[in-house]
């Protein structure tokens, strides 16, 4: 496993917690990650559809709402779901204009038994594309009520939305 210290934060400018819109930082390290066979650039999606059915979460989040965190990286495979759908079971304070289909991917298991949980906030979601890219990362864990709960989809950050804001930091 490789450690890093941050060496500067970048919140997207339009954050504006406790609401979850524009819920996006660019993270620059203390110095550059060996790729190894576990570390591997990711491509970004510019989609502003999501095209598959599926999509894997991974963080060291909780297991559950009272677990520890994960010792281990862990992934979890979610079923996305339509944004009117999602919009009918997220009544949130948090998301008080609604969720946000261009800003915004669903994401969960609506059986209650997947999810992300607390800890793995600002993981990806990623989609395998195609074979120019290992992973193609959609989405950025963001918000979600409990853990696994029924009926209750994770929102993620929508990378396609972001990637302009993103490519005038990284490239200026």
């Amino acid at each position: 496993m490789q450690e890093f210290e941050v060496a500067e934060r970048i919140v997207h400018p339009e954050y504006n917690e406790p609401l979850i819109y524009n819920d996006v930082a660019l993270l620059k390290l203390d110095r550059d990650a060996a790729f190894t066979r576990t570390v591997r650039p990711v491509c970004l999606s510019t989609m502003p559809r999501v095209p598959f059915t599926s999509a894997l979460a991974t963080g060291w989040g909780r297991t559950g709402f009272i677990e520890d965190l994960s010792p281990q990286l862990r992934g979890v495979e979610l079923n996305t779901l339509n944004i009117t759908r999602c919009e009918g079971l997220n009544k949130s304070a948090r998301v008080p204009n609604g969720v946000l289909q261009e800003r915004m991917v669903c994401a969960g298991d609506l059986k209650g038994i997947k999810d992300t949980c607390q800890g793995d906030s600002g993981g990806p979601l990623v989609i395998k594309l195609s074979t120019r890219c290992l992973k193609t990362q959609i989405g950025i864990t963001s918000f979600g009520e409990r853990c696994a709960l029924a009926n209750s989809p994770g929102i993620y950050t929508r990378v396609s939305f972001y990637v302009p804001w993103i490519e005038k930091i990284i490239w200026p």
